[in-house]
């Protein structure tokens, strides 16, 4: 798998705030208490579509993966470390991406201690006339109010996207869930 550079406290984070500070004075007393990305205009920032491959807890892992599957062989090498740990684990699927085409983008934070944690790909955004892209990673985490289920859980997000990509980088948030 093509390893990523981190973009975390980067220029596109200010892109996002500035972003944000322009949307503000338009969201309404009944929006969500938390901004994301996706209520900025999707045709400008979010222009590189993708399809969800995969989105579920996989086997216990404490590394943290974030990066570009090109083919099949790390497709398959990756699906063995997330499914390894059951007891009869599905075979290697690869008609999930036809990597002749597309590439898989894989956000998988590691371990989290309950079942309240979470990992989503919300935004892709194409940079300019390379074939660079930026990721945005939203990270979910409980508040001290939530109930949730006393599990180890390791949360990974798979899209697809067509070819060809260039340099990947990934741009984290982290939200706190509020379960009143």
């Amino acid at each position: 798998m093509r390893q990523s550079i981190g973009a975390r406290g980067s220029t596109a984070r200010g892109l996002v705030l500035a972003l944000a500070a322009l949307a503000l004075p338009a969201c309404s007393e009944s929006a969500p208490d938390r901004l994301r990305v996706a209520r900025f205009d999707q045709d400008a920032l979010c222009n590189l579509t993708f399809t969800d491959v995969l989105r579920a807890p996989v086997c216990d892992s404490a590394a943290s993966t974030y990066g570009v599957i090109e083919n099949e062989t790390e497709w398959c090498r990756f699906w063995e470390e997330s499914y390894g740990c059951r007891s009869a684990p599905p075979a290697c699927d690869t008609g999930l991406v036809d990597f002749q085409r597309e590439v898989a983008i894989v956000a998988a934070p590691g371990s989290a201690p309950n079942g309240c944690h979470g990992v989503g790909i919300d935004c892709i955004h194409a940079a300019g006339d390379s074939d660079d892209v930026l990721v945005f990673v939203e990270h979910s985490s409980p508040a001290a109010n939530c109930i949730c289920p006393a599990v180890i859980v390791t949360p990974v997000h798979v899209v697809k996207v067509a070819r060809p990509v260039g340099q990947v980088r990934f741009e984290h948030e982290a939200t706190v869930l509020d379960c009143d």
